[in-house]
């Protein structure tokens, strides 16, 4: 199983918005879609411009998967991981984090990572559990980076 991992850009915005946003508009804001769409738009473009993250698009044969996100908080990282229904259950999660913290790492240096998985979510739990994480609190995983020694001199 192959997937691509790249960097988000504009033109992934209608895209991301399809599958995460679309159908909870409908359902919650069926009179404002358009307004929706806007905020969506411009909440997307303002990420995209912002050093505090970093946004992954998930693609298989060009196809799109889902998404990876990093937010910066001082020497941390909060990533939210995001899979098409589709495609959940297959190891797409495991991969794309594994990889996207590769491409992170490159970019930037941070302590460690977080996640906030519902209690509910266990699949998502043991993704990240698979993926070095450990629990930390409820609903918090952290996953601590050792500092390379070639970044420090």
């Amino acid at each position: 199983m192959d997937i691509k991992l790249r960097k988000m850009e504009e033109r992934d915005i209608p895209t991301i918005y399809q599958y995460i946003h679309k159908k909870y508009v409908k359902k919650y804001y069926e009179k404002e879609e358009e307004k929706q769409w806007q905020a969506h738009r411009n909440w997307y473009c303002f990420v995209l411009n912002s050093n505090s993250y970093f946004f992954y698009i998930i693609e298989r044969e060009q196809e799109f998967i889902g998404t990876v996100r990093y937010e910066l908080e001082e020497e941390k990282a909060i990533v939210s991981i995001y899979i098409r229904e589709e495609y959940r259950n297959q190891g797409y999660a495991k991969l794309a984090l594994l990889e996207s913290i590769s491409c992170l790492l490159k970019e930037v240096e941070v302590e460690g990572i977080f996640a906030h998985i519902l209690q509910e979510n266990e699949c998502s739990q043991q993704v990240f559990l698979h993926c070095g994480f450990q629990k930390y609190k409820k609903e918090v995983y952290w996953k601590e980076i050792k500092v390379r020694e070639d970044r420090n001199g």
